[in-house]
């Protein structure tokens, strides 16, 4: 599996999709959740560790 190659959507400066390159003739679904991931209120807007992984690697 790969994740393909796609030609961005964009309307109003956002991003609205991933289409598919015409030539790819397997597409990656997972282009098919990018641009929702961008907006997503679960998305990690910043660099995140676990305090845990901290705590036991000296950090």
């Amino acid at each position: 599996m790969h994740w393909g190659a796609y030609r961005p959507q964009v309307e109003g400066g956002k991003l609205t999709a991933l289409l598919p390159a015409e030539w790819d003739t397997h597409p990656s679904p997972i282009g098919d959740s990018v641009a929702q991931a961008i907006t997503s209120p679960t998305r990690v807007m910043r660099p995140a560790v676990r305090r845990s992984f901290l705590e036991k690697n000296g950090g």
